[in-house]
């Protein structure tokens, strides 16, 4: 990207929509620890194995998936003893 790096442009996103997952893919394993500082979902080395993107994609679906409400349910069921 030549006007700004793939880091720069994921802060901005983050600082406008907070609830953008993020994946990154590079052939640089340098910036791997900044890129879980902004929470990213995964990073990827390339050459991209398939196996690995396909992980990726599962974490960012598992974590935007409605999630049970289990607690709500424990607790009603011990308040009704």
């Amino acid at each position: 990207m030549p006007e700004k790096t793939g880091l720069q442009l994921a802060e901005e996103l983050l600082e406008i929509a907070l609830n953008t997952e993020i994946i990154f893919t590079t052939a640089y394993s340098i910036y791997a620890i900044q890129t879980f500082r902004l929470s990213a979902i995964d990073y990827l080395l390339k050459p991209i194995q398939e196996n690995h993107l396909i992980e990726a994609i599962i974490k960012v679906k598992e974590k935007n998936s409605p999630r049970p409400q289990t607690t709500s349910n424990t607790y009603t069921k011990f308040s009704k003893r």
